[in-house]
Protein backbone atom coordinates (compact mmCIF):
# COMPACT_ATOMS: atom_id res chain seq x y z
CA UNK A 1 0.00 0.00 0.00
CA UNK A 2 3.34 2.22 0.46
CA UNK A 3 5.38 1.29 -2.25
CA UNK A 4 3.04 0.79 -5.57
CA UNK A 5 3.40 2.95 -7.64
CA UNK A 6 0.59 3.74 -9.24
CA UNK A 7 -1.25 2.76 -6.48
CA UNK A 8 -2.94 -0.29 -6.56
CA UNK A 9 -5.04 -0.60 -2.79
CA UNK A 10 -7.65 1.67 -2.18
CA UNK A 11 -8.18 0.40 1.47
CA UNK A 12 -7.16 -2.88 4.09
CA UNK A 13 -9.65 -4.36 6.89
CA UNK A 14 -8.33 -6.16 9.86
CA UNK A 15 -10.77 -8.19 11.51
CA UNK A 16 -14.04 -6.82 9.20
CA UNK A 17 -16.84 -7.00 11.14
CA UNK A 18 -18.77 -6.86 8.21
CA UNK A 19 -17.63 -10.27 7.06
CA UNK A 20 -17.98 -13.89 8.52
CA UNK A 21 -15.73 -16.93 7.90
CA UNK A 22 -12.87 -14.35 5.62
CA UNK A 23 -12.53 -11.39 7.76
CA UNK A 24 -9.22 -11.78 9.18
CA UNK A 25 -7.59 -9.38 6.52
CA UNK A 26 -9.56 -7.95 3.72
CA UNK A 27 -7.97 -5.86 0.78
CA UNK A 28 -9.52 -3.49 -1.56
CA UNK A 29 -8.22 -3.38 -4.77
CA UNK A 30 -7.90 0.32 -7.35
CA UNK A 31 -10.05 -0.46 -10.55
CA UNK A 32 -9.79 -2.63 -12.48
CA UNK A 33 -8.20 -4.92 -9.89
CA UNK A 34 -6.11 -7.35 -9.49
CA UNK A 35 -5.03 -9.53 -12.73
CA UNK A 36 -6.11 -13.35 -11.43
CA UNK A 37 -7.18 -16.41 -14.15
CA UNK A 38 -8.05 -14.21 -16.96
CA UNK A 39 -10.28 -12.03 -14.92
CA UNK A 40 -9.58 -9.06 -12.04
CA UNK A 41 -9.90 -9.14 -8.60
CA UNK A 42 -11.47 -6.15 -7.11
CA UNK A 43 -11.68 -7.60 -3.62
CA UNK A 44 -9.38 -10.36 -1.54
CA UNK A 45 -10.46 -12.13 1.83
CA UNK A 46 -7.85 -13.86 4.03
CA UNK A 47 -8.63 -16.12 6.84
CA UNK A 48 -5.31 -17.02 8.52
CA UNK A 49 -5.33 -20.35 10.24
CA UNK A 50 -2.88 -20.74 12.73
CA UNK A 51 -2.16 -24.49 14.34
CA UNK A 52 -0.06 -24.98 17.23
CA UNK A 53 0.68 -28.37 16.82
CA UNK A 54 2.40 -28.77 13.31
CA UNK A 55 2.95 -32.18 13.28
CA UNK A 56 -0.93 -33.39 11.89
CA UNK A 57 -0.69 -32.05 8.11
CA UNK A 58 -3.76 -31.22 6.38
CA UNK A 59 -5.86 -33.09 4.19
CA UNK A 60 -8.32 -32.29 1.62
CA UNK A 61 -10.61 -34.22 3.99
CA UNK A 62 -10.24 -31.73 6.94
CA UNK A 63 -11.56 -28.86 5.38
CA UNK A 64 -15.21 -30.23 5.34
CA UNK A 65 -14.60 -32.08 9.00
CA UNK A 66 -16.09 -29.30 11.65
CA UNK A 67 -13.97 -31.11 14.23
CA UNK A 68 -10.92 -29.42 12.49
CA UNK A 69 -11.46 -26.25 13.27
CA UNK A 70 -14.22 -26.74 16.32
CA UNK A 71 -16.92 -25.30 14.77
CA UNK A 72 -20.66 -26.25 13.89
CA UNK A 73 -20.12 -25.79 9.96
CA UNK A 74 -16.37 -27.48 8.51
CA UNK A 75 -14.38 -24.16 6.84
CA UNK A 76 -14.92 -25.07 3.54
CA UNK A 77 -18.91 -24.77 4.13
CA UNK A 78 -18.53 -21.61 5.39
CA UNK A 79 -16.05 -20.06 3.22
CA UNK A 80 -18.63 -21.09 0.75
CA UNK A 81 -21.72 -19.02 2.77
CA UNK A 82 -19.45 -16.32 2.79
CA UNK A 83 -18.51 -15.95 -0.71
CA UNK A 84 -22.44 -17.14 -1.51
CA UNK A 85 -23.34 -13.42 0.46
CA UNK A 86 -19.99 -11.34 -0.57
CA UNK A 87 -20.48 -11.99 -4.30
CA UNK A 88 -23.90 -11.06 -4.13
CA UNK A 89 -22.56 -7.21 -4.12
CA UNK A 90 -19.17 -7.70 -5.19
CA UNK A 91 -18.72 -10.48 -8.28
CA UNK A 92 -14.94 -9.97 -8.43
CA UNK A 93 -13.31 -11.44 -5.16
CA UNK A 94 -10.96 -14.32 -4.01
CA UNK A 95 -10.81 -16.55 -0.65
CA UNK A 96 -7.97 -17.27 0.80
CA UNK A 97 -7.14 -19.98 3.52
CA UNK A 98 -3.51 -19.04 4.75
CA UNK A 99 -2.51 -21.41 7.70
CA UNK A 100 0.95 -22.23 9.23
CA UNK A 101 0.19 -26.33 8.97
CA UNK A 102 1.50 -27.91 5.60
CA UNK A 103 -0.33 -30.19 3.58
CA UNK A 104 -0.02 -33.92 3.38
CA UNK A 105 2.07 -34.94 0.69
CA UNK A 106 0.22 -37.97 -0.12
CA UNK A 107 -3.18 -36.35 0.03
CA UNK A 108 -4.39 -36.07 -3.57
CA UNK A 109 -4.57 -32.52 -3.97
CA UNK A 110 -1.40 -31.95 -2.62
CA UNK A 111 0.42 -31.09 -5.98
CA UNK A 112 -2.60 -28.82 -6.84
CA UNK A 113 -2.27 -26.63 -3.44
CA UNK A 114 2.27 -27.25 -4.02
CA UNK A 115 2.71 -25.93 -6.98
CA UNK A 116 -0.45 -23.85 -8.43
CA UNK A 117 -2.42 -22.44 -4.74
CA UNK A 118 -5.32 -22.90 -6.88
CA UNK A 119 -7.45 -26.03 -7.85
CA UNK A 120 -9.68 -24.78 -10.63
CA UNK A 121 -9.54 -26.71 -13.74
CA UNK A 122 -7.50 -29.40 -12.57
CA UNK A 123 -9.79 -30.24 -10.17
CA UNK A 124 -13.09 -29.70 -11.72
CA UNK A 125 -11.93 -31.70 -14.83
CA UNK A 126 -10.31 -34.76 -13.22
CA UNK A 127 -12.71 -37.99 -13.74
CA UNK A 128 -14.60 -38.74 -11.07
CA UNK A 129 -12.56 -42.60 -10.96
CA UNK A 130 -9.53 -40.77 -9.85
CA UNK A 131 -8.07 -39.69 -6.62
CA UNK A 132 -8.75 -36.15 -7.00
CA UNK A 133 -12.30 -36.71 -8.81
CA UNK A 134 -12.75 -38.39 -5.12
CA UNK A 135 -12.04 -35.59 -3.18
CA UNK A 136 -14.59 -33.23 -5.53
CA UNK A 137 -17.12 -35.60 -4.90
CA UNK A 138 -17.04 -35.33 -1.27
CA UNK A 139 -16.55 -31.81 -1.00
CA UNK A 140 -19.34 -31.31 -3.88
CA UNK A 141 -21.62 -33.08 -1.09
CA UNK A 142 -20.65 -31.06 1.44
CA UNK A 143 -21.72 -28.54 -0.18
CA UNK A 144 -25.00 -29.06 -1.64
CA UNK A 145 -26.43 -26.03 -1.37
CA UNK A 146 -24.38 -24.59 -4.09
CA UNK A 147 -25.56 -25.49 -7.67
CA UNK A 148 -23.37 -26.90 -10.19
CA UNK A 149 -22.23 -23.78 -11.73
CA UNK A 150 -21.99 -21.84 -7.69
CA UNK A 151 -19.52 -24.99 -7.33
CA UNK A 152 -17.89 -24.25 -10.37
CA UNK A 153 -16.87 -20.86 -9.81
CA UNK A 154 -16.33 -21.07 -5.73
CA UNK A 155 -13.54 -23.22 -6.67
CA UNK A 156 -12.12 -21.04 -9.46
CA UNK A 157 -12.31 -18.21 -6.60
CA UNK A 158 -10.88 -20.08 -3.68
CA UNK A 159 -6.88 -20.46 -2.51
CA UNK A 160 -4.83 -22.32 -0.34
CA UNK A 161 -1.55 -21.53 1.13
CA UNK A 162 -0.35 -23.80 3.54
CA UNK A 163 3.27 -24.11 5.11
CA UNK A 164 5.52 -22.98 8.22
CA UNK A 165 7.38 -20.07 8.25
CA UNK A 166 10.16 -19.80 10.35
CA UNK A 167 11.04 -16.86 12.50
CA UNK A 168 13.88 -16.06 10.81
CA UNK A 169 12.12 -15.83 7.07
CA UNK A 170 9.34 -14.04 8.72
CA UNK A 171 11.84 -11.48 9.77
CA UNK A 172 13.79 -11.33 6.38
CA UNK A 173 10.12 -10.54 4.83
CA UNK A 174 9.79 -8.09 7.17
CA UNK A 175 12.93 -6.30 6.59
CA UNK A 176 12.32 -6.37 2.96
CA UNK A 177 8.93 -4.92 2.37
CA UNK A 178 10.14 -1.80 5.08
CA UNK A 179 12.84 -1.17 2.92
CA UNK A 180 10.63 -1.22 -0.45
CA UNK A 181 8.26 0.67 1.54
CA UNK A 182 10.89 3.61 2.82
CA UNK A 183 10.20 2.65 6.41
CA UNK A 184 12.76 1.88 8.93
CA UNK A 185 13.62 -2.09 8.69
CA UNK A 186 13.67 -3.73 11.87
CA UNK A 187 17.32 -4.59 13.15
CA UNK A 188 18.25 -8.40 13.45
CA UNK A 189 20.57 -8.02 16.00
CA UNK A 190 17.96 -7.07 18.32
CA UNK A 191 15.53 -8.89 20.13
CA UNK A 192 12.72 -6.18 19.64
CA UNK A 193 11.15 -4.30 16.40
CA UNK A 194 9.24 -1.35 16.49
CA UNK A 195 6.62 -3.33 14.58
CA UNK A 196 6.22 -6.08 17.08
CA UNK A 197 3.63 -4.04 19.10
CA UNK A 198 2.05 -2.01 17.09
CA UNK A 199 -0.70 -4.10 16.00
CA UNK A 200 -1.76 -5.22 19.01
CA UNK A 201 -2.17 -1.61 19.87
CA UNK A 202 -4.38 -0.57 17.07
CA UNK A 203 -6.44 -3.87 17.47
CA UNK A 204 -6.90 -2.36 21.02
CA UNK A 205 -7.57 1.56 20.14
CA UNK A 206 -10.04 -0.30 17.44
CA UNK A 207 -8.06 0.71 14.57
CA UNK A 208 -8.81 -2.02 12.02
CA UNK A 209 -9.29 -0.30 8.52
CA UNK A 210 -6.65 1.69 6.78
CA UNK A 211 -5.96 3.32 3.65
CA UNK A 212 -2.93 4.94 1.94
CA UNK A 213 -3.29 8.45 3.74
CA UNK A 214 -4.00 7.24 7.05
CA UNK A 215 -1.35 4.73 6.84
CA UNK A 216 0.62 7.24 5.95
CA UNK A 217 0.49 9.43 8.58
CA UNK A 218 0.45 6.80 11.00
CA UNK A 219 3.93 5.35 10.45
CA UNK A 220 5.41 9.27 10.33
CA UNK A 221 3.80 9.75 14.00
CA UNK A 222 5.76 5.98 14.67
CA UNK A 223 8.53 7.49 13.48
CA UNK A 224 8.66 4.41 11.06
CA UNK A 225 10.22 6.88 7.83
CA UNK A 226 13.09 6.65 6.44
CA UNK A 227 15.12 10.26 6.16
CA UNK A 228 15.47 9.30 2.58
CA UNK A 229 12.50 7.23 0.35
CA UNK A 230 13.32 4.20 -1.30
CA UNK A 231 16.17 4.46 -4.55
CA UNK A 232 15.40 8.25 -3.86
CA UNK A 233 19.74 7.85 -3.88
CA UNK A 234 20.10 5.22 -6.74
CA UNK A 235 21.31 6.36 -10.52
CA UNK A 236 20.88 3.81 -12.96
CA UNK A 237 23.09 3.33 -15.69
CA UNK A 238 21.94 1.04 -18.61
CA UNK A 239 23.86 0.21 -22.14
CA UNK A 240 22.06 -2.92 -22.05
CA UNK A 241 18.50 -4.19 -23.07
CA UNK A 242 16.95 -6.88 -20.33
CA UNK A 243 13.38 -8.02 -21.00
CA UNK A 244 10.39 -6.56 -18.83
CA UNK A 245 12.57 -4.82 -17.00
CA UNK A 246 12.15 -1.24 -16.03
CA UNK A 247 14.92 0.81 -14.32
CA UNK A 248 12.39 3.32 -13.13
CA UNK A 249 10.84 1.32 -10.89
CA UNK A 250 14.21 1.09 -8.35
CA UNK A 251 15.91 4.31 -9.71
CA UNK A 252 15.62 8.02 -9.36
CA UNK A 253 17.94 8.59 -11.94
CA UNK A 254 18.15 6.97 -15.06
CA UNK A 255 21.25 7.08 -17.33
CA UNK A 256 19.88 4.78 -20.57
CA UNK A 257 22.81 4.84 -23.39
CA UNK A 258 20.59 1.94 -24.65
CA UNK A 259 19.88 3.91 -27.63
CA UNK A 260 23.55 3.86 -28.52
CA UNK A 261 24.44 0.38 -28.73
CA UNK A 262 22.88 -2.90 -31.27
CA UNK A 263 23.70 -5.75 -28.68
CA UNK A 264 27.18 -4.81 -27.37
CA UNK A 265 28.57 -3.15 -30.49
CA UNK A 266 28.12 0.49 -30.91
CA UNK A 267 25.79 1.71 -33.43
CA UNK A 268 28.29 4.62 -35.19
CA UNK A 269 32.11 5.10 -34.94
CA UNK A 270 31.47 8.73 -32.83
CA UNK A 271 29.40 6.72 -29.96
CA UNK A 272 32.81 6.01 -27.77
CA UNK A 273 34.61 9.33 -28.40
CA UNK A 274 31.86 11.65 -28.38
CA UNK A 275 27.97 11.06 -27.94
CA UNK A 276 29.28 8.96 -24.71
CA UNK A 277 31.14 11.43 -23.07
CA UNK A 278 28.96 14.28 -23.59
CA UNK A 279 25.89 12.13 -22.37
CA UNK A 280 27.78 11.16 -19.38
CA UNK A 281 28.97 14.35 -18.46
CA UNK A 282 25.31 15.87 -18.55
CA UNK A 283 24.32 12.86 -16.04
CA UNK A 284 27.16 13.07 -13.55
CA UNK A 285 25.92 17.22 -13.00
CA UNK A 286 22.11 15.51 -12.60
CA UNK A 287 23.30 13.54 -9.40
CA UNK A 288 23.80 16.36 -7.33
CA UNK A 289 19.90 16.39 -7.19
CA UNK A 290 19.48 12.98 -5.48
CA UNK A 291 19.97 12.37 -1.65
CA UNK A 292 23.73 11.28 -0.51
CA UNK A 293 25.42 9.45 -0.75
CA UNK A 294 24.48 8.23 -4.23
CA UNK A 295 23.77 4.48 -5.17
CA UNK A 296 25.22 3.76 -8.54
CA UNK A 297 23.81 0.68 -10.35
CA UNK A 298 25.40 0.26 -13.42
CA UNK A 299 24.71 -2.07 -16.08
CA UNK A 300 26.66 -1.53 -18.84
CA UNK A 301 29.50 -2.01 -20.69
CA UNK A 302 32.79 -1.98 -18.52
CA UNK A 303 34.28 1.09 -20.38
CA UNK A 304 31.74 2.83 -19.40
CA UNK A 305 32.04 2.23 -15.59
CA UNK A 306 35.91 3.37 -16.09
CA UNK A 307 34.75 6.57 -17.61
CA UNK A 308 32.38 6.99 -15.24
CA UNK A 309 35.02 7.08 -12.42
CA UNK A 310 36.85 9.69 -13.78
CA UNK A 311 33.88 11.48 -13.33
CA UNK A 312 33.13 10.90 -10.05
CA UNK A 313 36.30 10.98 -8.05
CA UNK A 314 37.07 12.94 -5.31
CA UNK A 315 37.16 16.44 -6.94
CA UNK A 316 33.17 15.72 -8.06
CA UNK A 317 32.30 16.06 -4.50
CA UNK A 318 29.46 13.61 -4.47
CA UNK A 319 30.02 10.59 -2.15
CA UNK A 320 29.13 7.63 -4.20
CA UNK A 321 28.06 3.88 -3.22
CA UNK A 322 28.42 1.32 -5.97
CA UNK A 323 25.05 -0.38 -5.77
CA UNK A 324 25.36 -4.24 -6.49
CA UNK A 325 22.34 -7.27 -6.59
CA UNK A 326 22.76 -10.42 -5.70
CA UNK A 327 20.60 -13.41 -5.16
CA UNK A 328 18.22 -12.24 -2.34
CA UNK A 329 20.26 -9.06 -1.38
CA UNK A 330 21.50 -5.82 -2.77
CA UNK A 331 25.52 -4.86 -1.72
CA UNK A 332 26.60 -1.50 -1.48
CA UNK A 333 30.36 -0.43 -2.32
CA UNK A 334 31.87 2.41 -0.12
CA UNK A 335 34.67 3.52 -3.18
CA UNK A 336 35.83 6.02 -0.29
CA UNK A 337 36.87 3.39 2.09
CA UNK A 338 40.66 3.68 2.23
CA UNK A 339 41.37 -0.41 2.07
CA UNK A 340 39.64 -0.51 -1.17
CA UNK A 341 41.64 2.67 -2.40
CA UNK A 342 44.60 0.81 -1.64
CA UNK A 343 43.47 -2.75 -3.27
CA UNK A 344 42.59 -0.76 -6.85
CA UNK A 345 46.11 1.47 -6.49
CA UNK A 346 47.77 -2.29 -6.68
CA UNK A 347 45.81 -3.74 -8.99
CA UNK A 348 47.69 -4.93 -12.49
CA UNK A 349 46.02 -6.02 -15.39
CA UNK A 350 47.64 -8.68 -17.58
CA UNK A 351 49.26 -6.00 -20.17
CA UNK A 352 51.28 -4.29 -16.98
CA UNK A 353 49.76 -1.22 -16.39
CA UNK A 354 48.90 -0.26 -12.89
CA UNK A 355 46.11 2.16 -12.39
CA UNK A 356 46.71 4.66 -10.41
CA UNK A 357 44.64 8.08 -9.12
CA UNK A 358 41.31 6.66 -10.30
CA UNK A 359 39.99 5.30 -7.80
CA UNK A 360 36.29 5.58 -8.39
CA UNK A 361 32.95 4.17 -8.89
CA UNK A 362 34.43 2.84 -12.50
CA UNK A 363 37.57 1.07 -11.31
CA UNK A 364 35.51 0.04 -8.57
CA UNK A 365 32.99 -2.06 -10.74
CA UNK A 366 35.92 -3.74 -12.14
CA UNK A 367 37.81 -4.41 -8.75
CA UNK A 368 34.33 -5.60 -7.29
CA UNK A 369 34.38 -8.61 -9.89
CA UNK A 370 37.83 -9.87 -10.41
CA UNK A 371 37.06 -11.95 -13.67
CA UNK A 372 36.65 -9.09 -15.61
CA UNK A 373 40.25 -7.83 -15.44
CA UNK A 374 41.02 -10.28 -18.72
CA UNK A 375 38.52 -7.86 -20.37
CA UNK A 376 40.84 -4.74 -20.25
CA UNK A 377 43.22 -5.26 -23.44
CA UNK A 378 39.77 -5.60 -25.16
CA UNK A 379 37.99 -2.38 -23.49
CA UNK A 380 41.33 -0.63 -23.46
CA UNK A 381 41.47 1.26 -26.56
CA UNK A 382 38.32 2.43 -25.96
CA UNK A 383 39.07 3.85 -22.89
CA UNK A 384 42.32 5.84 -23.33
CA UNK A 385 41.38 8.86 -25.26
CA UNK A 386 39.07 9.97 -22.34
CA UNK A 387 40.74 8.27 -19.34
CA UNK A 388 44.72 8.79 -17.95
CA UNK A 389 47.08 6.51 -19.15
CA UNK A 390 48.25 4.10 -16.24
CA UNK A 391 51.55 4.81 -15.52
CA UNK A 392 54.71 2.10 -13.88
CA UNK A 393 54.13 -1.38 -13.13
CA UNK A 394 53.50 -3.64 -9.75
CA UNK A 395 54.69 -7.36 -9.22
CA UNK A 396 51.83 -7.43 -6.61
CA UNK A 397 48.58 -9.19 -7.04
CA UNK A 398 45.64 -7.83 -6.40
CA UNK A 399 43.92 -8.61 -2.89
CA UNK A 400 40.57 -10.55 -2.91
CA UNK A 401 38.22 -8.25 -1.44
CA UNK A 402 35.46 -9.40 1.60
CA UNK A 403 32.22 -10.18 0.15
Amino acid sequence: MLYASPQRVDRVDIEHRGVDAVDDVVVYYSAPGLADAERHVRIDYFQLKFRVNLTASITSADLVDPSWTGTKDSMLVRFAKAWQDLRATEPEIRLTLITNASWLPTDPLAPLVRDQKILAEDFLAASDRSKIGGVRTLWREKLSFLSDDEFGLFIRHLRLEPGALSQRDSEARLVDRCQLAGLVPPNLSENHSPYDDLAGRLLAQGRTSFTPTNLSDLVQREGLVRTASPFASTCAVRSFHHFAYVPEFDSALVVDLTDLFDGREPISADVWSSLLPKRLATAAGRLASLATPVQLAIDAHLSIGWYLGTLLGPKAGIPVRLRQKGLGRVDLWDVAVPALALHLRDCRPRNGYRRRGVRDAGCCCRSANPCLHDSHDRHAPYMRPHVARPRGNSKRRPRALAG
